[in-house]
């Protein structure tokens, strides 16, 4: 990473934590194209955050404020036999690009795991690899009580799942909307390496589609039912902020494109 960009990542972290100062926890907005839902970050104990994760939310804060998950993709709505209900939506992983192509998100160092608050339905944990340290920047909403007991229970499988965020007020009517969308099977379609240039077709085997969706042959004919997202602060930042920001997203895009 070059001087110039780091100095403006210092700068806009001070700008933007100066605005989130009112507030005892970051709030970050998930706005999709199936409706908008908050979450409050669990830096500090509070009304919603049991337990606390602050590297992790951290961690999350980076990609937020690099432009990371600017029209990320949510690419999973899991209903597994073993649950029998539902489980979990995902995302943080994949985003479409500028030029329409299926994207994998550039990840910083995994992060410590950082299990404190049971995965309880609304809660925002880190998703990961059965190798404990190793979520990057993808994350999933519970739809339910997937705490559970030994050995399914996502709070005793392997150390936990980081808990680092909660729903607040009524969002869980928005994931819900996009989990009621049930899912369909991208991953057997016309992936080529123009669509598919990270690999990462067989992500797609639970992914949850907007309406209207049919059948489909090729990515392309499928790119504009992707549910996607843009993931922001709240409050939104003033206008300094914004513009550090701008050149924050411009160095981001730069950096997938050289990837």
């Amino acid at each position: 990473m070059s001087r110039a960009i780091s100095i403006c990542l210092v700068a806009a972290a001070f700008l933007l934590s100066s605005q989130t100062a009112r507030a005892q926890n970051p709030v970050v907005r998930f706005a999709t194209t199936e409706g908008s839902f908050d979450i409050e970050l669990c830096e500090e104990l509070s009304t919603l955050c049991l337990g606390v994760a602050p590297g992790t939310v951290t961690n999350f804060l980076n990609y937020v404020d690099r432009g990371d998950y600017q029209n990320s993709i949510i690419h999973r709505n899991a209903v597994p036999p073993k649950y029998g209900t539902e489980f979990v939506i995902q995302g943080g992983g994949f985003f479409l690009d500028v030029d329409q192509q299926i994207r994998a998100i550039p990840t910083d160092p995994p992060v410590t795991n950082t299990f404190n608050q049971s995965n309880k339905r609304g809660t925002v944990a880190m998703a990961r690899s059965a190798e404990v340290n190793s979520a990057t920047s993808q994350w999933f909403v519970n739809l339910s009580d997937n705490g559970g007991t030994a050995p399914y229970g996502l709070d005793f499988q392997n150390e936990g799942f980081t808990v680092f965020g909660v729903v607040t007020g009524d969002g869980m009517v928005t994931v819900d909307a996009i989990a009621d969308l049930g899912y369909w099977l991208m991953d057997h379609i016309g992936f080529t390496p123009i669509y598919d240039p990270d690999s990462i077709r067989f992500a797609f085997n639970e992914t949850p589609m907007r309406p209207g969706m049919a059948p489909v042959s090729v990515a392309e004919d499928a790119l504009p039912f992707f549910i996607t997202m843009n993931i922001t602060r709240v409050p939104e930042p003033g206008p300094a902020t914004r513009a550090i920001a701008a050149g924050i997203a411009l160095a981001a895009i730069a950096r997938r494109r050289a990837k």
